[in-house]
């Protein structure tokens, strides 16, 4: 019934115009900007051993798509070529602790993994500018608020080929197949051992962080604004409180056949990556 939408990504405007069916000419794309990080604090119970600038660093809570299971997967193959190696998490565990920590067991993981819960904004701030990288195993993201406040952090960045992750990072991350341990080990090992990779990232990061500035984020939202106050008129009105309204009472639960076709040929299209992007892996 909106009169305009604002997407935070070209991805879920896609998503709005062919999964629910929202007219693209009353959508506008309005990219997030990052918060201003604290000064960092160092987290409190961060054991000695992981602050030694040799640790990963991935902020999520435990939901399913944010993938931590392969991300540890993944983080088991690549310590077999460098047992110096930790890894930082952060976030909720949503109740999952067994979850979590069977995980960490059966993976032989203990010692060199660490969940941190939830943190303060500072102690992420210095996880961020001490990280030897983020590294980002999510398998769907509207946007990717992280990926931004590493580039801020100067943090260099490892991330999914889907979703938005591409749209955010462009030519700022190194890339890896999300679904595949054996892909992020491999971005994870690169990372850790090629220094002029990272301060490249880290170069490419700061250029691509001019791109989601304030300036940006307000002139979008006032055009959004402007635009519902265009489109709207007394006949809309009738419309929405006469037919969209009523019909969407009903509550649902699940997407119809036709929608997970759409979804499934979304999250298809946005698997594959860019071919000029430099940072890639196959």
């Amino acid at each position: 019934m909106a009169d305009a939408v604002i997407a935070i990504s070209r991805f879920t405007q896609d998503m709005a115009t062919e999964l629910a069916g929202i007219p693209r000419a009353k959508s506008r794309v309005v990219h997030h900007v990052p918060d201003e990080l604290p000064a960092p604090k160092l987290p409190l119970r961060l054991p000695k051993e992981f602050s030694s600038g040799r640790f990963f660093f991935y902020p999520a809570n435990l939901w399913r798509h944010k993938n931590h299971r392969t991300l540890l997967q993944g983080f088991s193959e690549a310590l077999r070529q460098d047992p110096s190696l930790r890894l930082v998490c952060t976030g909720s565990l949503l109740g999952r602790e067994g979850d979590w920590n069977q995980w960490v067991d059966e993976l032989g993981l203990s010692g060199h993994v660490i969940h941190l819960g939830k943190v303060s904004r500072a102690e992420i701030s210095w996880l961020f500018q001490h990280a030897r990288g983020l590294i980002f195993p999510s398998l769907f993201e509207g946007f990717g608020i992280p990926l931004i406040e590493a580039m801020q952090s100067r943090c260099p960045i490892a991330c999914g080929s889907n979703t938005s992750q591409a749209e955010v990072a462009s030519n700022a991350a190194l890339y890896f197949h999300a679904d595949q341990p054996t892909s992020i080990a491999r971005a994870i090992t690169r990372l850790a051992q090629d220094g002029s990779l990272r301060d490249g990232l880290i170069h490419a990061g700061s250029e691509r962080l001019k791109e989601f500035t304030k300036q940006r984020f307000l002139q979008g939202h006032l055009e959004a604004f402007r635009l519902a106050q265009h489109r709207h008129s007394p006949t809309r009105r009738w419309i929405n409180e006469n037919i969209y309204h009523p019909a969407s009472q009903p509550p649902r639960h699940a997407l119809t056949e036709r929608e997970k076709r759409i979804a499934a040929s979304l999250l298809r299209e946005r698997s594959q990556l860019p071919p000029s992007y430099e940072h890639v892996f196959q």
